[in-house]
């Protein structure tokens, strides 16, 4: 009974917060985010015992709901994402979110501020029941709770939790993209979700992970926003436990990448800065929750930009307010909050209809305390400036944005003079910043077209294009190679037919998971017998990708079994000491050494990076290694003999670098 079920669920994190010693367990992380901070609820609210009682008595009062106010179906199927609060520019943006990067719409939506309550009689009658009984355990633990106001939430939580189960067990649901994952309950949420056999990917935002979301368990897939936030992974890898990791983009980039689908002009807006507001001082009036002292830190960086435009008269300042201040009921207060700091200077608000994030030529040089915008213009390749106030504010500033935020007023003025005249590309090597995918991807088509129209003038008329086949053995996803193909202008098969493979011209072989699983597909859907024949007699051109590479070694450590044995190498277990501290499996963007010159790595330039995501390697002793990575030590991230080629990285992954590996595999290889 789902009722039964999840009041033992939220028993088990109660029992973890105060008797698990380790504290490492998903459990006891669970409990600790779920005692925490509510950004629900207003600072008072928070540590307030008598709202523990008034969220007991709401969750008991609580009205019945309709099943399609909180859960919107567009279409079949099992795919849906899970978010809070409902409203229709929100939906629609986390739509656009979704089809941009997987080229699908969602078969429906769950929305969790609408889940308090009951659908039909009997669910109240049994939610008074578990309410009670729950609240038996909850009133002696809120009394050694910090947050006694947020610890009361849990009885929302509750009832949520249970009615988000019903609908999803209803509408079949079988992968779930959580959006709201800064919510205290989100990993208990997950933990239920899995515990049913869902597939659970959370996707983060453009904040640092450190605000909100430094405690991530029972997650399938994290979806990034940014680069940045891989250095945060690495940061708590104590407390984000994820099995794969995702790159995407900002949330807004089905609305903003087209405005900047060109390389930029450096020259556009020379005198112009771009201020980006939080609003804090609005969240501040209302009672929000301001555990970074956001007001204060950002009322001292317009005090430090009025001074400097005091100094500096030819410089102008464009104020972008946040969407909340530019409401109906707001506008006033926000007009007069910035003439209070920039009264009598060269300075104007951004009261436009279009999103901020389509703007950022408007200003040479953005500048905050802190905004998610920043991280978008920086995503998109725009010049920017922070001043997180380390001490009393964000804390520690990461290691890969540390030149790009000033440490204090003086730090901040001269910051300020070399970005301006810094022209872009100079920026980003001055202060060791990465180029976001969609730098590198724009740059890369940019050349690309260049180098297209080059080869139309030298290419035979009726050259053919090759057969290309995906092979598909149920582990993976060869839909995104498929994709980075047609990108190239490939067309491609994903296929398990023989006959079909029998036909090709080029295989490539992906795959995600298990090594002893892929071998037992492998052979026992006959796809091992056609692939040795095709590879061994014809020598046709192959490429293992990740799994698919590890798949053509002799032998895995991992399940103890057998390979196709195409390549005369070992896969074995990453195992570090404790002195190393590193985090398996490993995850992320790596500098690779091309040893050996080989036509796979044609036009890789001088610093080619690959995303990885594996728990094995393959030893780099193998004679035919080309290209090794060192994560602890020292392993082959790419072997080629004759025909036979296979790379540790996921060049589907990997943006322009990857797709100048297929690229070369298809045409050259």
């Amino acid at each position: 009974m789902i009722y039964s079920k999840t009041l033992l669920l939220f028993l088990r994190v109660f029992w973890s917060r105060y008797f698990d010693k380790d504290g490492k367990g998903k459990y006891s992380l669970a409990a600790a985010r779920l005692f925490g901070l509510s950004y629900r609820l207003s600072d008072a609210n928070n540590k307030s015992f008598v709202f523990f009682f008034k969220a007991f008595a709401h969750a008991i009062l609580a009205k019945k709901i309709r099943a399609e106010d909180a859960c919107h179906i567009y279409s079949g199927g099992g795919l849906y994402f899970y978010d809070s609060p409902w409203f229709e520019q929100g939906e629609n943006q986390r739509l656009g979110h979704l089809q941009f990067f997987l080229k699908e719409k969602p078969a429906g939506s769950i929305w969790k501020n609408r889940l308090l309550g009951y659908f039909r009689l009997g669910d109240k009658v049994l939610q008074v029941i578990f309410e009670c009984i729950l609240a038996i355990f909850l009133l002696p633990v809120s009394l050694f709770e910090k947050y006694k106001g947020s610890t009361g939430l849990i009885f929302w939580e509750y009832i949520e939790l249970v009615n988000l189960q019903k609908l999803l067990k209803r509408q079949h649901v079988r992968t779930l993209y959580f959006y709201s994952i800064y919510e205290k309950d989100s990993n208990i949420t997950s933990i239920a979700l899995q515990n049913s056999g869902i597939t659970v990917k959370k996707i983060s935002s453009s904040t640092p992970l450190k605000f909100w979301n430094k405690i991530i368990v029972a997650c399938d897939t994290l979806i990034l926003c940014d680069t940045f936030q891989l250095e945060e992974l690495k940061l708590y890898s104590d407390t984000i436990q994820v099995k794969n990791i995702e790159l995407w983009g900002p949330e807004n980039i089905h609305h903003t990448a087209k405005y900047y689908n060109k390389p930029i002009d450096p020259a556009s807006g020379m005198n112009v800065i771009g201020f980006y507001s939080s609003a804090a001082y609005q969240r501040s009036e209302h009672g929000d929750l301001d555990e970074w002292n956001f007001e204060k830190n950002e009322n001292t960086v317009m005090l430090y930009l009025a001074e400097y435009l005091k100094r500096n008269a030819g410089i102008k300042l464009l104020v972008f307010p946040h969407p909340r201040e530019k409401t109906p009921e707001n506008r006033d207060a926000m007009l007069k909050h910035y003439n209070d700091f920039f009264s009598g200077l060269d300075f104007s608000i951004y009261e436009g209809e279009v999103f901020s994030s389509a703007c950022f030529d408007k200003s040479v040089l953005g500048i905050s305390m802190f905004s998610s915008v920043v991280y978008e213009r920086l995503y998109y390749g725009f010049k920017c400036l922070m001043m997180p106030f380390e001490e009393e504010g964000m804390g520690k500033v990461l290691t890969s944005i540390k030149n790009i935020c000033a440490h204090d007023k003086t730090d901040f003025f001269s910051k300020i003079e070399l970005f301006l005249n810094l022209p872009v590309d100079k920026y980003f090597e001055k202060t060791g910043l990465p180029e976001s995918p969609f730098v590198i991807n724009r740059n890369a088509l940019a050349n690309r077209t260049r180098e297209q129209h080059v080869m139309l003038k030298t290419a035979p008329p009726h050259a053919k294009k090759p057969n290309v086949v995906i092979v598909d053995y149920g582990l993976g996803n060869p839909a995104s190679i498929q994709n980075m193909l047609r990108r190239l202008g490939y067309n491609s098969l994903i296929t398990s037919a023989v006959e079909a493979i029998h036909a090709a011209d080029k295989i490539i072989l992906p795959g995600v998971g298990a090594f002893a699983k892929g071998m037992q597909n492998l052979k026992e859907s006959g796809l091992s017998e056609i692939l040795n024949r095709k590879v061994l007699q014809e020598k046709t051109p192959v490429l293992g990708i990740c799994l698919g590479m590890q798949l053509i070694t002799l032998h895995s450590e991992e399940g103890n079994a057998d390979g196709l044995g195409w390549i005369p190498a070992q896969t074995k277990k990453f195992s570090f000491n404790d002195n190393a501290k590193l985090p398996v499996p490993h995850m992320g963007w790596m500098d690779i050494n091309i040893e050996k010159n080989h036509p796979l790595f044609r036009n890789s330039g001088n610093n080619p990076r690959y995303y990885f995501a594996h728990s094995y390697y393959i030893s780099h002793d193998t004679p035919y290694s080309i290209a090794t990575a060192t994560y602890g030590i020292t392993f082959a991230c790419a072997f080629a003999r004759e025909n036979i080629m296979g790379v540790q990285f996921h060049p589907e992954k990997s943006h322009s670098f990857g797709l100048n590996i297929l690229n070369n595999f298809i045409l050259h290889l």
